[in-house]
């Protein structure tokens, strides 16, 4: 009886002075923006671990076949506007009417048609996570080559995510560089930007992929959309190196 009592008195007194530090604490974040920064600073790689976990998220919607509770077979991530994008063009036939026909016949396009409206959402949700990342983790500059190869990974999702957009909302670039392209959102807190002319939807970027090239980890991605872009801009002697 003895022992159920000091054990009860010992549990009791645990437990209440342990309440003001801990039971009763008023946490509204698991990891504080300060402390973050600390992170950069004190351990690249513990920032590094928690880089790799947001960029996984980015890459898993860049896959993710239910964007916007969508259930439809012609959508599955970027491969699939990918998909649509190039049977629009003209040296693809095709020889049945499939999922991808009402790309293929480009009456696809309206503002409120599904096509339409997941393309802008994925890409602008690309972009989203990207500013988020940047923001959180890379306010405070480093030299940490990891952390940098992964900078530069976000980086480049961001640039990949307006090539698109600005060549899915606007003519091409040559000829129509003052044209509006598409909002330029850079950090988490912009909200309602303007329509950016074309010439400054490229400068970002081109801004965004030259960033460390050499420390990204899939480097035939970043070398492929490079092309394109310089292809775009009729900078040909870029084209050729790449």
């Amino acid at each position: 009886m003895k022992i159920k009592i000091l054990a009860g008195i010992a549990a009791v007194t645990l437990f209440g002075s342990c309440s003001g530090d801990f039971l009763d604490a008023d946490v509204n974040e698991y990891l504080t923006k300060n402390r973050k920064e600390e992170l950069v600073k004190t351990s690249p790689k513990s920032i590094a671990l928690l880089v790799n976990g947001s960029l996984d998220g980015v890459y898993n919607l860049m896959i993710d076949n239910g964007l916007n509770g969508n259930t439809s077979h012609d959508y599955f991530g970027l491969k699939s506007i990918q998909l649509a994008t190039d049977l629009t063009g003209e040296d693809v036939v095709q020889d049945v009417h499939h999922h991808f026909g009402f790309d293929y016949n480009v009456d696809n396009r309206s503002a409120t048609y599904r096509r339409t409206r997941l393309m802008w959402a994925l890409f602008y949700k690309m972009v989203s996570s990207s500013n988020s990342i940047l923001d959180d983790y890379f306010a405070v500059e480093t030299t940490d080559k990891d952390l940098l190869a992964l900078k530069s990974q976000a980086l480049a999702i961001r640039g990949i995510a307006y090539y698109h957009l600005v060549n899915l909302y606007q003519q091409t670039y040559k000829g129509n560089e003052d044209k509006w392209g598409v909002p330029l959102v850079l950090k988490p807190t912009d909200d309602k930007k303007p329509r950016a002319k074309v010439s400054e939807v490229y400068k970002q970027i081109t801004s965004d992929l030259r960033f460390h090239p050499l420390f990204l980890s899939i480097l035939f991605i970043y070398f492929g959309i490079a092309a394109n872009i310089f292809k775009n801009l009729e900078n040909m002697d870029n084209v050729k190196v790449i």
